[in-house]
């Protein structure tokens, strides 16, 4: 049972442990899952609205522009000049100039104008050009736009950039981020001569700053120009979107293992319905069982099992098994009792036949086991030990089967012989009982009845506690009866006479707790009737 119960401990706490690893792994799993998944996303996203600046600037370039790239060359040469701003009579200048100019000559036009009116000219056409882009691409919600020049020349010059946000209202360059230059040693240089040579359309790096503080991720795809040297860049706030994300993924842990609580709660109130109460049901029925022998104290608990699995079937052979074995013990019951009385009979009758050779002293063995068992009960023996007791007095004179007649119930003095003889009878007794090896101490009891508490006894001259205790207590018994009953040579002895010699005794004939156990029972009998039983 023991057993059983370290088994369900088990059951239990691992049924506990791996809800709690499986949670802690599943929420490190889902951590780096989502960051990946996010991280994946965000890539399509910048890569798409990368892939729509790019569209939107070709059209621009091969519609309005004709091709004509000049004007990104021109410009990142002159961002200084091109950003100056006009006069109130260069601007009127500018307006009649831009109002009168051949469209379908526009190169020599601007060739022909003043260098203030051809810088401010690209100016704005470059102001119309990266203004429609970024309304295009200003529902993405990108964090940055800007375009780089990436030939060795001008290697890192931001022609354009800004924040998308800044561009929601206004419509002017100056806020443009132009001259500013971006360190492209940060990104990875097979990447940027990928993109370079064409072998990828989109390339990604972390810059500004660590990637969990300050930092941008960006996406770069080339400008569709005849001569790849300028990138168009896309920047999301990394640092932003990973706290956002961590707290988000954080709220889901959170709920995962409070669901995970939860399932395992209920995981377990099904493993205690289902397994665990069934088993100790049965463990405390089996267990009152041990005590009680009864299959009636266990039959309601075991019927209250409902299970509707094994161990409801589990419960139902325990109950059937009891029942069938309460039928069995009490079959043993029967035949023991049977058996116990058989053996009382049979000694009782030998008790008797052993004091019916004796004519002045019949009834003696019964009273010596009454008496052993009296003392016994107050040295607080059990009631099968005060029982055995008993038995034992009925035999201890068994041996006096092979002692003649004559000699027993001579009322003269006894010759030496006789007398040798007479006190041979412990030794007759063992031998016959002796015969019987599952109670030796019927045996015992025979031989030793006649054994004094110094040493001074027969047939051997043991001494102390060399006696067996129940050895001793008959002896005390037997002669309590030897002076309180008739003799051939003698009348009983008065209650006072019989008291003084018991105490005069101990510890020389008598063993001194039998002998006061014996004066506490004399005493108890102030009217002297346990002679005349």
């Amino acid at each position: 049972m023991k057993k059983n119960k370290n088994l369900l401990k088990r059951v239990s706490l691992f049924t506990i442990n791996l809800f709690i690893i499986a949670t802690i792994i599943g929420s490190i799993v889902s951590y780096y899952q989502s960051v990946d998944i996010f991280l994946g996303a965000k890539e399509d996203i910048i890569e798409r609205g990368l892939k729509l600046q790019v569209a939107t600037l070709s059209s621009s370039i091969n519609g309005e522009w004709n091709d004509k790239e000049w004007i990104l060359d021109y410009y990142v040469e002159h961002l200084d000049e091109c950003n100056t701003g006009l006069s109130e009579e260069e601007l009127e200048e500018y307006n009649k100039w831009s109002t009168g100019i051949d469209y379908n000559n526009i190169d020599e036009e601007i060739n022909n104008a003043s260098d203030k009116i051809k810088n401010y000219h690209v100016r704005f056409e470059m102001s119309n050009l990266f203004l429609s882009t970024i309304y295009s691409v200003y529902e993405q919600q990108y964090d940055r736009f800007s375009l780089i020049d990436i030939s060795d020349e001008h290697k890192g010059i931001v022609l354009f950039e800004g924040e998308l946000d800044d561009y929601h209202e206004n419509t002017q360059l100056e806020e443009a981020n132009a001259g500013s230059i971006v360190n492209l040693d940060d990104i990875d240089k097979s990447d940027l001569n990928d993109l370079i040579s064409g072998k990828k359309d989109i390339i990604f790096d972390v810059q500004d700053g660590d990637i969990n503080k300050d930092a941008y991720y960006n996406g770069y795809c080339l400008m569709n120009t005849k001569d790849p040297k300028y990138a168009l860049c896309i920047s999301y706030n990394w640092s932003d979107f990973r706290a956002g994300l961590v707290n988000k993924i954080l709220l889901t842990i959170v709920v995962n293992i409070f669901v995970m609580i939860i399932c395992g709660g209920l995981l377990l109130f099904l493993l205690y319905r289902i397994a665990i109460k069934p088993v100790k049901v049965m463990q405390k029925s089996v267990r009152e069982y041990e005590k009680t022998k009864e299959s009636k104290s266990i039959v309601e608990d075991l019927m209250a099992i409902n299970s509707r699995n094994e161990f409801e079937w589990l419960a139902n052979d325990i109950m059937d098994l009891s029942i069938e074995m309460d039928s069995h013990i009490k079959e043993i019951k029967d035949a023991r009792e049977k058996m116990v009385n058989f053996n009382a009979e049979v000694m009782e009758a030998l008790a008797q036949t052993i004091d019916a050779k004796d004519k002045y002293t019949n009834g003696h063995s019964s009273r010596v086991a009454k008496y052993s068992k009296m003392i016994a009960a107050k040295m607080g023996m059990s009631e099968d030990t005060q029982t055995s007791i008993y038995y034992m007095g009925l035999l201890h004179d068994i041996g006096k089967i092979g002692i003649p007649d004559e000699i027993i119930n001579k009322t003269s003095k006894l010759t030496d012989e006789e007398y040798n003889l007479i006190q041979s009878h412990p030794l007759f007794g063992y031998d016959i009982l002796s015969r019987i090896p599952s109670h030796p101490e019927l045996a015992q009891a025979a031989r030793w009845h006649h054994e004094m508490y110094d040493g001074t006894g027969y047939p051997d001259k043991i001494s102390g506690e060399n006696i067996p205790l129940h050895v001793r207590i008959i002896a005390v018994a037997d002669s309590y009866d030897a002076m309180a009953s008739n003799r051939s040579y003698r009348k009983y002895l008065p209650q006072d006479v019989i008291r003084k010699e018991i105490a005069d005794n101990i510890g020389t004939q008598f063993d001194p707790e039998c002998a006061k156990c014996m004066l506490e029972i004399i005493d108890e009998d102030t009217e002297y009737k346990l002679h005349e039983e």
